[in-house]
């Protein structure tokens, strides 16, 4: 379907494109595209068809491009020093419920070379601006796969990157400075105006203890075990075992602590009722600390993801290892990483011999409706959905479903590890003679198990002494749960 899809929208750029002459920057743009489909990069292709569709129907000026021969207008507040020019646009952001999604496509419009110096990014916070910008500098583009970003005149720059929905996040402006060959500082900024997302809605209402424990897409009574890939299977929350409570009667642990939280779960489906009831919400809470020449990325453990309810992949995946501590054979993660040393974690249970996948991102009380499907058995509608991690498989043989997920994702993961630890391990990501190192911290011992690694060693495992200083979690506000 996404192959139909690109395809019809290219068919529908090529023809904008030849009407407007084919200019060089077209051709450049057709290029690209076909370069993706070729590769079997669909949803990729989607989205930069998407970008330019938008671009071309007039929804703001081509992003990144100096029209004719025209100097782009000086930056307001600079005066001495290097002479520096900017060009702003007013991007289109996209809210999918949990999280923003921001696309950025600049095209060199420029007679000369331009190099990627640095990134900045400028919020606004309840009407308050942020105490300057966060600045990228040449060694952290390096660290997520932009530090040899080189345009060509002509030659187009396409990326995306992603923030938690969170109350009060009305406005980013995203900079990217580059420099041209001679010299000059030219700066492309991007704002975003995000005062209009959704604010975060649980997905199931219960005013009253009325004996259901069925959820808005989960179904205590499902029953059904559908083959999605050889060796993956669909299967609804309650394999795991069913619910000993109502929705009422979870509503009503919540103001309780983690102790009796974790005391009191004992299923897979209990913990995705309090999970959903209590309204987890997403927030960027992991904590960066320089120590031995890495800059450690650290979570939430799982007793204050519980206590504090709000947070990351990450913080999720430990709430989830947390409640269900002692409850199956083995609780753990599994981990991806890409090309650009970004990644992302989930759970995996392991009972009865078999092992079950389950992502809680798209469980979470404010996931839209296509993020995970109805415990129905429909096929049609479970394709609809993110169905490989939108929905709970289980798999006897863990290569099944790694191979699921690399035939599956448009952009799959050049890195799939997992292993068992009390907690998601700090890591760091560094690019180091082209190839990406995802470092992990020992954490005493701790075995990681590689899936899967890109067969052009371009992104690798690497393990180094755990840092000794740890964030001091207690301090960690508390994202209110429902009355």
């Amino acid at each position: 379907m996404k192959k139909i899809l690109a395809m019809l929208l290219a068919l529908a750029l090529m023809a904008s494109l030849a009407a407007c002459g084919g200019s060089r920057t077209g051709n450049q743009e057709q290029d690209y595209i076909l370069s993706l489909l070729e590769e079997g990069d669909y949803d990729t292709a989607i989205r930069v068809l998407e970008v330019l569709r938008d671009r071309d129907a007039g929804h703001g000026e081509p992003a990144g491009e100096v029209p004719g021969e025209a100097e782009p207008p000086a930056q307001p507040g600079i005066s001495g020093g290097a002479e520096e020019d900017e060009v702003r646009f007013e991007g289109q952001p996209e809210c999918t419920g949990t999280d923003w999604r921001f696309v950025f496509s600049l095209t060199n419009g420029r007679d000369e070379r331009i190099c990627l110096e640095r990134l900045e990014f400028l919020d606004r916070w309840n009407g308050q601006p942020s105490d300057g910008p966060h600045v990228l500098n040449k060694e952290l583009l390096e660290s997520i796969g932009l530090g040899d970003v080189e345009l060509d005149p002509g030659e187009s720059f396409f990326w995306e990157d992603w923030h938690p929905v969170e109350p009060g996040f009305e406005h980013r402006d995203v900079s990217f400075i580059f420099r041209t060959d001679s010299g000059r500082e030219v700066r492309y900024t991007f704002s975003f105006d995000l005062s209009g997302g959704a604010a975060a809605q649980t997905s199931v209402a219960v005013e009253a203890d009325d004996g259901s424990s069925d959820l808005k897409y989960l179904r205590h009574g499902a029953n059904y075990c559908t083959e999605v890939f050889p060796g993956v299977f669909w299967v609804p929350a309650n394999t795991l075992g069913g619910s000993r409570y109502t929705n009422g009667e979870i509503r009503r642990m919540l103001p309780e602590s983690p102790e009796s939280k974790q005391e009191k779960i004992s299923t897979l489906y209990e913990a995705l009722q309090l999970y959903q009831l209590g309204n987890f919400t997403a927030s960027d809470d992991n904590i960066r600390m320089e120590e031995n020449g890495l800059n450690w990325e650290h979570h939430k453990p799982g007793y204050h993801a519980v206590r504090t309810n709000t947070g990351c992949c990450a913080t999720d995946s430990n709430w989830l290892r947390y409640v269900l501590d002692g409850d199956y054979e083995e609780t753990g993660f599994l981990a991806t990483s890409q090309r650009d040393g970004s990644g992302h974690v989930y759970n995996y249970i392991f009972q009865d011999g078999w092992y079950y996948f389950i992502d809680l991102t798209h469980y979470r009380a404010d996931a839209t409706s296509n993020q995970n499907g109805t415990e129905d058995g429909d096929l049609d509608a479970y394709y609809r959905t993110d169905f490989v991690l939108g929905n709970l498989h289980r798999a006897q043989d863990v290569q099944s479903f790694v191979d699921y997920v690399q035939q599956s994702f448009g952009d799959p993961p050049t890195l799939m590890v997992m292993y068992t630890a009390e907690n998601v391990l700090a890591l760091d990501s560094v690019k180091r003679g082209g190839v990406m190192n995802i470092v992990y911290e020992e954490a005493d011992g701790t075995e990681i198990r590689v899936l899967f690694a890109a067969p052009d060693g371009q992104t690798q495992l690497v393990r180094e002494p755990s840092p000794a200083k740890r964030p001091d979690w207690d301090r960690s506000p508390v994202n209110p749960f429902p009355d």
